[in-house]
């Protein structure tokens, strides 16, 4: 499993993780099982909903593609299979501040990166970084042109790609990106992985696989 630990200040800390099939899937009861942690996931619905995570009793299953919390300890996570994983931490007025995004196409197409974003804002966050974890490659997305269109009107022309057949395809990583600079999110890291070639991931469009690697985030205490 892929860590990341991002130290803001003496007494604050970020911590980000990216499962791989090696470590167990991501939709099994007993994923992570084996290092006794708690991972709170959302019920993801390919929508823009964004939910903040504070309190046990907010714990439970909710609907949405992104998590925020100030809350030290718990990992919040989403479940991929080829859309976009996407960790956003910023300084906060109390703690540190850390989302997970799941940015397939039709959450990018319902703001689900600007929700998340200004929902930061809003609980004080400041200076914005973001971790964009491995996804679906345009050599593999070939992607309807009605829908493509739609995708280039809101984010921009650099969405438009070819598969490796040189069919129309949409480059993902490119969208989320783009809508990262337009919010003035910094890019901490990208992993240009293509999880439908990568045989580290599972993948929906190669193999029918849904939500089985994830992206985790908490805040932590440094040592």
């Amino acid at each position: 499993m892929l860590t990341l630990r991002r130290r803001l200040s003496e007494h604050q800390l970020v911590e980000i993780r990216i499962s791989e099939q090696i470590d167990g899937d991501a939709c099994s009861d007993d994923f992570l099982s084996d290092e006794r942690e708690e991972v709170i996931f959302p019920k993801q619905v390919h929508g823009g909903g964004v939910l903040l995570v504070r309190g046990r009793e907010q714990r439970e299953q909710m609907e949405g593609d992104a998590l925020v919390t100030d809350e030290q300890g718990p990992w919040i996570g989403v479940r991929v299979a080829d859309c976009v994983p996407v960790a956003l931490y910023a300084s906060g007025l109390r703690l540190p501040l850390v989302a997970v995004v799941h940015a397939g196409w039709k959450g990018i197409r319902s703001g689900i990166l600007e929700n998340t974003v200004r929902e930061m804002r809003r609980l004080g966050g400041d200076s914005i970084s973001a971790v964009v974890g491995p996804h679906i490659s345009p050599n593999c997305y070939e992607f309807g042109v009605e829908d493509l269109n739609e995708m280039i009107a809101l984010i921009g022309p650099h969405v438009a790609a070819v598969t490796a057949e040189g069919r129309p395809a949409l480059d993902l990583g490119a969208g989320v990106e783009a809508v990262l600079r337009r919010e003035k999110v910094g890019l901490d890291l990208r992993l240009g992985r293509c999880t439908a070639l990568d045989n580290r991931y599972w993948s929906h469009r190669a193999n029918g696989d849904e939500e089985r690697f994830a992206l985790l985030a908490r805040i932590g205490v440094p040592t």
